[in-house]
């Protein structure tokens, strides 16, 4: 008995030391002097409340712990969440639903589309069992696109209570394709008949694209000479319009074209520009049509154009007799007393030559030579010229006088 309320003693000293409780000496007495009365008493609870109380000792504070989420009742995903859609084509996505919770229930789906689009599928009530997953292949017509844009289909589940448990989207895009088409009729070289000097042409513009677009077009090149008209005859004097196509459509300018002889100055008439013979000459005239993208906020627009010529042909066609050019020269050479002393030579050459602008080229040379032995005298005594002589200014070299 002795012992236990020795071990009984023991153990509250070392609890009162490890709490940090005051005590003195009278409190501890001899395991052979203890008796039942002696006896320390000890309250944990009311030690500690002493404790804090005295000491005012603070325990630190552990951080709270949240409780795990449970996860959703259903959940839903997508076997594609980014669609790329044509006008007038159906495109679609796979719609999976999971049922996580353990019992079996049911649910139904709701889409917020854009106006005027329609939908295939996915709009049933459908049950399903504890852990199952449905699959539901969903289509959609799109009416409205718009190029280079996103739409964003968002999908709300409802469960068998109409309550929303989750939801999720997906996005259906669209891509613009700009590419259209210019074609000239009958063809890009138009020939004027004998005496004919007006002839018309039509211009075909076809739009390739997947969108409605806008051009616009522009004709260039009218000059003096040369008048643009409508089917009705009036003149264009400014050709340039601005056309809207829908896809896969096209449209027609019908144009007229009218050549006219510049208004001559009889009283003044140049000897080295006129020319009677104006009217049988070949004459051809250029018309470049262009069309481009209406402006836009990027930088670079997509542009085509067509070349159109308009081209009289002369009555007859002068052809060279030679393949290349050639510079006609006439020598002349007259020899006296060539078996005598008295040797005599007198060397002559000349030429000219008219350019096809009107400009004239002359040239002379004239050489004498009349002594038996060989000398350069008869360069020195040479008489030489050069002329040049065009409309605008003239050059010579040589015995000019």
């Amino acid at each position: 008995m002795a012992r236990i309320q020795s071990i009984q003693a023991l153990l509250c000293i070392l609890l009162t030391l490890f709490l940090g409780l005051p005590f003195s000496k009278a409190q501890i007495a001899e395991p052979d002097s203890l008796s039942s009365d002696s006896i320390i008493s000890f309250d944990p609870v009311e030690a500690l409340d002493t404790n804090v109380a005295s000491n005012e000792t603070i325990l630190p504070e552990q951080d709270e712990v949240e409780p795990a989420k449970a996860p959703d009742k259903y959940s839903i995903r997508f076997s594609e969440k980014d669609l790329i859609a044509e006008k007038g084509q159906l495109v679609g996505t796979n719609v999976f639903i999971k049922n996580n919770s353990a019992e079996a229930g049911s649910f139904s789906l709701d889409f917020a589309l854009p106006n005027g689009w329609k939908i295939f599928g996915g709009q049933a009530i459908y049950a399903f069992e504890a852990g199952e997953e449905k699959l539901l292949p969903v289509r959609l017509m799109p009416t409205n696109l718009i190029g280079n844009t996103k739409f964003v289909i968002n999908v709300l589940v409802f469960d068998e209570l109409g309550n929303q448990v989750t939801g999720d989207f997906f996005y259906v895009g669209s891509k613009k394709v700009v590419e259209w088409d210019m074609a000239v009729g009958p063809s890009n070289t138009i020939y004027l008949k004998n005496g004919e000097s007006e002839s018309g042409f039509d211009l075909n513009i076809l739009n390739l694209g997947n969108f409605k677009q806008d051009l616009v077009l522009s004709v260039k090149g009218i000059r003096s000479g040369l008048l643009l008209k409508n089917e009705d005859g009036k003149i264009i004097d400014n050709p340039r319009y601005s056309l809207s196509l829908d896809p896969l459509s096209d449209t027609t300018f019908k144009y007229l074209v009218e050549t006219t002889q510049e208004i001559r100055n009889f009283r003044a008439i140049s000897l080295q520009e006129h020319k009677p013979e104006v009217n049988d000459e070949e004459k051809s005239y250029t018309l470049f049509v262009n069309s481009a993208e209406a402006k836009k906020s990027s930088d670079y627009l997509k542009q085509k154009g067509q070349r159109i010529s308009f081209k009289r042909l002369a009555n007859d066609k002068k052809v060279k007799q030679y393949s290349g050019p050639i510079i006609p020269l006439i020598v002349d050479a007259n020899f006296q007393n060539v078996l005598n002393r008295n040797t005599f030579l007198n060397l002559m050459m000349r030429g000219f030559q008219t350019f096809k602008d009107g400009s004239n080229l002359v040239y002379f040379n004239q050489l004498t030579f009349g002594q038996n032995e060989f000398s350069q005298r008869f360069l020195q005594n040479g008489t030489y010229y050069g002329g040049y002589f065009n409309k605008d200014f003239t050059v010579e070299i040589g015995n000019v006088s």
